[in-house]
């Protein structure tokens, strides 16, 4: 099989739910999703949407009162959800790796940017101090910064922009099998943004790498990702080839999406109806009904399944037909 096709991360009916005093919160819902060797997958959607949740959950690290109830988290052959803790922490760095959007809480800040890699570094590897030392630099240079600097700073010491590059460099410095990223180019200015990206996109073609992208930048998921997962409310509503759900999105949600980002609608953007639902009190049928403008009375008693429309490309909404059928005859015309 061709290395690009490479399945290296295969989520099978991943649920993960928060019981707390207002009730049972379904924050991912039986999800599923692939990834394959040097491709991206980008996950995005509204802020509450599921997708800290769903990374959370790659690396058995959902907070309490929140637990993985079940299914199958497979890299590579391994089930990580059968793994024992001490299997488990080993996964975590050198095979998965996950890199936050707040830099701060990434590191310790009575301790040194150096000193955080290199603590990664030898906790996975075997190699004395001078040649963590030698790596972790490498790698912040890497990400453009000033290495022995950058090195021997505290996180307080580096601009938002310049944390959030080191945070990166650690979570590459033992070049994981999957990087998910949630949320890691929000907080940068958009020159910063597209160097990241770059970087990224150049580690999925040399390295061999995988990368979970998690974001709500429609524009930073279709510079770097392959493929796009929507989520609304804990579900997946979409997922296919990045320019096609872009070109010709299936589900309402992703249209709204789309017609609200600057990027996608040249013209008068167009905010969505209504706020993202309160997945504490969700109604028996799909959580985008009351926001939708074609919605119709079965939407709102009957959840719709995930369905295949356009080969590699997934929708579950009722009247899915009816848009695919639109969307052929504004080709054809």
């Amino acid at each position: 099989m061709d290395n690009v096709h490479k399945q290296v991360l295969e989520v099978k009916n991943l649920s993960a739910n928060f019981y707390t005093s207002r009730g049972l919160i379904r924050a991912a819902d039986n999800i599923n999703f692939n990834v394959g060797q040097s491709e991206c997958l980008a996950i995005i959607g509204e802020s509450g949407a599921g997708k800290s949740v769903t990374a959370l959950s790659l690396l058995r690290l959902v907070p309490h009162p929140g637990r993985i109830e079940e299914g199958e988290i497979n890299l590579e052959g391994r089930d990580l959800l059968q793994l024992n803790p001490k299997e488990m922490r080993r996964v975590r760095g050198e095979d998965l790796a996950l890199v936050f959007q707040d830099s701060l809480s990434t590191f310790n800040p009575v301790r040194t940017i150096g000193s955080h890699i290199c603590e990664t570094i030898t906790a996975h590897r075997k190699l004395s101090s001078a040649e963590a030392r030698d790596m972790a630099r490498c790698k912040l240079a890497e990400m453009g910064l000033p290495a022995e600097r950058s090195f021997r700073s505290f996180p307080f010491q580096l601009s938002g922009g310049m944390r959030q590059r080191a945070a990166l460099a650690m979570a590459m410095s033992l070049h994981p099998r999957v990087l998910i990223a949630d949320e890691a180019t929000t907080s940068l200015d958009v020159t910063l943004q597209a160097q990241i990206l770059h970087y990224l996109k150049k580690h999925l073609q040399e390295c061999c790498m995988s990368l979970l992208f998690i974001t709500h930048d429609l524009a930073a998921a279709a510079a770097v990702a392959d493929r796009v997962a929507v989520m609304y409310a804990g579900r997946i509503v979409e997922s296919g080839p990045v320019r096609e759900v872009f070109r010709q999105p299936l589900h309402p949600y992703t249209s709204a999406l789309l017609r609200s980002h600057p990027s996608f609608c040249p013209g008068r953007l167009e905010p969505i109806n209504g706020s993202p639902p309160d997945l504490a009190d969700l109604s028996p049928g799909c959580a985008f009904s009351p926001r939708c403008l074609k919605g119709r009375e079965i939407c709102r008693n009957k959840v719709p399944s995930l369905q295949e429309l356009w080969p590699e490309q997934q929708a579950a909404c009722h009247f899915h037909q009816a848009r695919k059928n639109d969307l052929r005859e504004a080709a054809v015309t």
